[in-house]
Parts: C-alpha cells; structure tokens; sequence
C-alpha cells in the first residue's frame, strides 16, 4: 500500500514539470545566498519573454509545486492528489487551484521555510503578472505568520510596482540593485560564475 501512494507521488510529481532556462546574465544574482538547508526549501522560476511557457504565472506555478514535491513530497498531501486526479488538465492550468495547492503545501507543520524565487516578472504576460499581485497582497494583507516568503526581481517599471502599492507591510524590502556600468556587471557575472561552480561540485559529489 505504502508503494502504491509513492508511485502515484512520482507520477503526479512529473505532471508539474515545465523546462525551464538559465539565463546567466539575470537579475537574478543577488539572490545567489539562497541555498536549500534541512528546514528551508527554495523553488524558482525564471521568467523569459522569448519563451511562451516561461512568460506563463500558470508554468511558474507548475514549476515551483513541481520542485517542492520533488524536494518534500511527504507535502503531497491524498487531498492535493485527488483534486489533480479529478481534472489534470484543469487543475494545471488553473491559477487559482495552483495557487491555492501551493498555500495548503506550505501550511503543513512539516513544510518549514519555503522561499519562492521569481525572477524578471517584467517578462511575465501582463494579466498573470495582475493574478499574482493580488494573491501575494491579499495573502499578506490577512496573514502575518505565513511560513514562506516570496522573493521578486524586475526592471523598475512604474506599472508593477503599482501592482503592488497595497503590500503595505513595514519593513518590507525594496532592493534597487544598478547594473549599468561595466565594473557592476562584471562584478555581478562573477557573483554567478561563483554560484554555479559550486553548484556544479555538489551535484557532483
């Protein structure tokens, strides 16, 4: 029986699967001191306007569940997996159902810290851009003990920080990090140059 439910794990796991491209030159760099511990799981998504998938909240989605199951599939929880088994062409399509599987993952007592990378939402479609902002400002306006955080980059544009005038939250962290001069972006490729050698030894190892 034990068997049975790890298999059907596996299977659905793969169901949120989306490929996804690292783009060395991102802005996502200063987030490079985020690593995975015992108690901290961190999923992420790079958002990439040349790729219809990677322009999708609903593929960032997929993709975030789809790391965390992998890294902590004790949170594929019998309810999430009769919800998927019930429309699974539905439900991974569905912002909401998404969204929603995501905040009942993440307030599972074994869950610990889930920090969610999304990175250059400037580059996501404009109305999945809408639909996230307004589930992290309502997900922050009526909690304050939620044990993930969600950590955003993007070009300044006025539009999406308008998207979020209402996280209203004090000591809410707004980084302005200037990459335009060349000793900044050299000091920057370095910074990934970094990241990824070290990531490449402990795969290996």
């Amino acid at each position: 029986m034990g068997s049975s439910k790890n298999g059907k794990r596996a299977n659905h796991q793969k169901c949120f699967g989306y490929p996804q491209t690292l783009d060395v030159g991102s802005r996502f760099s200063q987030n490079i001191w985020l690593i995975d511990t015992e108690s901290r799981t961190t999923c992420y998504f790079f958002f990439k306007d040349d790729f219809e998938d990677q322009r999708s909240v609903v593929s960032a989605l997929c993709s975030i569940l789809h790391q965390l199951f992998r890294q902590k599939p004790v949170l594929l929880s019998e309810a999430i997996l009769r919800e998927f088994e019930d429309g699974p062409e539905i439900f991974t399509s569905s912002f909401s159902n998404l969204w929603d599987t995501l905040l009942s993952a993440a307030k599972d007592r074994k869950a610990g810290e889930i920090v969610c990378l999304l990175d250059a939402i400037d580059e996501c479609e404009d109305s999945g851009r809408s639909q996230l902002a307004k589930a992290l400002c309502k997900l922050y306006s009526t909690r304050s003990d939620f044990n993930s955080k969600f950590l955003l980059t993007s070009r300044p544009y006025g539009e999406i920080r308008r998207g979020f005038h209402t996280l209203k939250i004090p000591g809410l962290p707004i980084i302005h990090l200037s990459g335009e001069n060349k000793v900044e972006m050299k000091k920057i490729s370095r910074e990934i140059d970094v990241f990824i050698e070290a990531r490449v030894e402990s795969i290996g190892a």
